[in-house]
């Protein structure tokens, strides 16, 4: 329907003021598309003699409401992957519709005193087509196979086999103040005169103390699951970063072996300094510039209310190091964040949170690279 650049000219600046974003963005991703549901105010204008919107109107209403579903999804983005977006803007709304699809009104309801139309949207976004033009932006992307940073990463995935929790250790104290009064009184009687004393004992007690809690031991059951493996080195791949097995290091340039950094994860959330220190020796001296490591711990088990699936939840955290020089230096950290996989049984709900968090974390890590143009 067109609508006259005059009245579009209109609607974008009255919507600019007056647009109003009402509920928290609905998000759910799948399949490289985004799920965006939200409820938006927008100012229309009527036709003459008419208390509804116009046709025009209407459709700057459509187009509105495609900017404010597109605006839900946005401040979603994490710090790096707004700074990217934020110098490429243009890009995206103005072509809002190759981005934003299928905007469906779920609700309307037009207020004739204010002049507004308040709907409630549901809209796609195409997911991957946002990303891929993100990630051609930076420098990375733009290098030839081989030219990239080599980054060697150690992702582990932990499931708690044992907790072992403290009672609270409590220390009281007693402190007993004692003091003696001591009393005299004279007597009269007849022309005797006596006098002598009375002691008492007066005791305070005061009660104190201190609790001290120690914090509980969790043993991991520690492996190195493949999903964990091909989703990240997927993500980093097309990103531009050339992703080396630790294996290989461990082999070639004499790190410690895989098993002693798991066994070091089974108890604590980080290697000891000898196992760090040697990781990072053998991934530099194999010509590797980045190093990742990260846990992606397996957690709560429970059945989706919704979908009657089973539902499993995870935590991600890692990190980037730049291993170039002598100190190394983080470059990115994401995490600890949760993810929640769906299946028909814990195995395959399993999988799914350890895929889902596995790419979110090497995104959320691939945008801050990008941000601090590490290539």
């Amino acid at each position: 329907m067109h609508v006259s650049k005059k009245n579009r000219l209109v609607m974008c600046r009255n919507i600019g003021a007056a647009l109003v974003l009402l509920m928290a963005a609905s998000q759910t991703a799948f399949a490289g598309v985004a799920q965006i549901r939200g409820k938006v105010v927008v100012p229309y204008s009527t036709g003459l003699f008419a208390g509804t919107p116009d046709a025009s109107s209407n459709a700057a209403a459509l187009h509105a409401a495609k900017l404010a579903a597109w605006d839900l999804y946005t401040a979603r983005f994490n710090d790096a992957k707004m700074k990217i977006y934020l110098v490429n803007k243009e890009k995206f709304v103005g072509n809002i519709d190759e981005f934003v699809k299928n905007l469906a009104i779920v609700d309307q309801q037009v207020d004739a005193g204010t002049h507004t139309l308040n709907m409630v949207v549901r809209a796609e976004v195409n997911e991957t087509a946002v990303d891929s033009i993100l990630d051609s932006t930076s420098v990375a992307s733009r290098q030839g196979t081989g030219s990239g940073s080599t980054l060697v990463f150690l992702f582990l995935a932990r499931e708690a086999t044992k907790a072992k929790t403290f009672d609270p250790r409590v220390a009281k104290v007693t402190k007993i103040d004692s003091s003696k009064a001591s009393m005299e009184k004279a007597v009269d009687s007849d022309d005797t005169e006596a006098s002598g004393s009375k002691n008492s004992d007066i005791e305070e007690t005061t009660y104190g103390g201190s609790v001290e809690r120690k914090r509980s031991l969790v043993t991991y059951e520690v492996t190195s699951p493949e999903d964990v493996t091909a989703a990240m080195s997927d993500v980093l791949d097309t990103s531009g970063f050339e992703v080396a097995s630790y294996d290989d290091v461990a082999t070639n340039c004499g790190g410690v072996d895989r098993s002693i950094v798991m066994k070091e994860f089974s108890a604590s959330d980080d290697m000891s300094p000898q196992t760090r220190r040697s990781v990072i020796n053998a991934s530099r001296q194999c010509g590797a510039f980045l190093f990742a490591t990260g846990t992606i711990d397996v957690g709560v088990q429970d059945t989706d209310p919704v979908s009657g699936n089973k539902r499993v939840y995870v935590s991600v955290r890692g990190q980037v190091w730049d291993i170039r020089q002598m100190l190394p230096r983080k470059v990115a950290s994401v995490g600890p964040v949760q993810f929640a996989g769906l299946g028909p049984d814990d195995d395959v709900a399993t999988r799914n949170a350890l895929n889902l968090a596995s790419r979110a974390a090497a995104k959320a890590l691939v945008d801050q690279l990008n941000a601090k143009q590490i290539h």
